[in-house]
């Protein structure tokens, strides 16, 4: 793979396969697309970032669906996606560089969690932190994942 990152070559047999086909993409990328795609980047982070001037923590889905089952590289409904195309609560983020984290919150009909998502203002994990572990204070959890022992 001509142009690939130092070391990526080695490494790229050991990857998740869905991330060696996204990693395959970018590198295979034109120059052009990788500046207008940087540019996309800062456009988003200043955005995000005049959003948290305004709120400490946001909360979302942490998927469009319940977590995948065991063995599945996509939820259900979403094979025909890429990680990046199914992952549209959490992939703003990771472009941002804000502080995230997901919870399960809940079991679905189905027996699989539903995971919550919060994210952080950048470099401020402290309040994130602490918004999580109220979240997973007992009477706050779903009464499915209440300790039967208090």
């Amino acid at each position: 793979m001509s142009g690939a990152p130092c070391g990526f070559d080695a490494a790229a047999p050991q990857l998740d396969p869905a991330l060696r086909r996204a990693a395959d993409l970018a590198l295979a990328a034109p120059p052009a697309a990788a500046e207008r795609a940087t540019a996309l980047r800062k456009c988003v982070r200043d955005e995000v970032k005049v959003l948290f001037g305004a709120v400490d923590v946001l909360a979302s889905p942490a998927t469009p669906t319940t977590a995948p089952p065991v063995g599945m590289d996509t939820p259900p409904g979403h094979e025909d996606r890429t990680p990046v195309d199914w992952s549209y609560f959490t992939y703003p983020f990771n472009l941002t560089g804000n502080p995230g984290l997901s919870l399960a919150v809940a079991l679905a009909a189905n027996g699989l969690p539903i995971g919550l998502q919060l994210v952080g203002r950048a470099w401020v994990e402290t309040i994130l932190l602490r918004v999580a572990a109220a979240v997973e204070l007992p009477g706050l959890r779903a009464p499915m994942f209440e300790s039967s022992e208090g």
